[in-house]
């Protein structure tokens, strides 16, 4: 008996309701379902194997871009933000060797390897976009830079996070190396572009 009320009440449950497919079929087609589907990705594949492996396949699909391309992005981004082109190219040198299809195994995607926490704080809806990248990038880059004046400090926050820096955590070795190697390719790119 009690096995027969359960399969009844699934039966009832699996029936279509009038007007059900035709208000799900419109449902599908709004923001509000891609809002809720990105809300759904980013609540419920916080685990980082997961959300490697579906940000993996994204960048998989995305095309690669010529340095050219890049370097015409950077003296956009330049003028903007009003930062020297060859600081940026030294950024995006040392973060993702001017791959725009990088990714890191913390999750930073694209040209100056964004996090998604910082995309969504800049409104980068796509960070394999080298445009958004790149202009998003360095305006986080520029606001690094007006906070602690100095290219030094600001890149060690760029790599460590700018609340480690502000506490004046010591930098890691990492961090360390990272910010000579940017410093290394500036004074390099400088001193070609003389």
């Amino acid at each position: 008996m009690k096995y027969k009320v359960i399969i009844i009440l699934i039966f009832l449950m699996l029936l279509p309701l009038p007007g059900y497919a035709a208000w799900l079929s419109q449902f599908l087609e709004t923001k509000e379902y891609a809002t809720n589907t990105i809300r759904y990705v980013t609540t419920f594949y916080r685990k980082p194997k997961a959300q490697k492996r579906i940000v993996f396949r994204r960048a998989k699909r995305i095309t690669s871009v010529s340095r050219t391309e890049v370097y015409e992005i950077i003296r956009q981004a330049s003028r903007k933000h009003r930062i020297h082109p060859d600081f940026i190219k030294s950024v995006v040198s040392a973060e993702s060797d001017f791959n725009n299809r990088a990714l890191s195994s913390k999750g930073a995607m694209g040209l100056m390897q964004l996090m998604p926490a910082t995309c969504r704080d800049l409104g980068v809806s796509n960070p394999w976009n080298p445009k958004q990248n790149v202009m998003g990038g360095t305006r986080y880059l520029k606001s690094l830079l007006s906070e602690f004046k100095n290219p030094h400090k600001a890149l060690a926050a760029y790599n460590f996070g700018p609340n480690n820096v502000r506490q004046n955590k010591r930098w890691p070795k990492e961090t360390r190396i990272y910010v000579a190697r940017v410093m290394k390719k500036y004074r390099k790119y400088r001193s070609a572009s003389d």
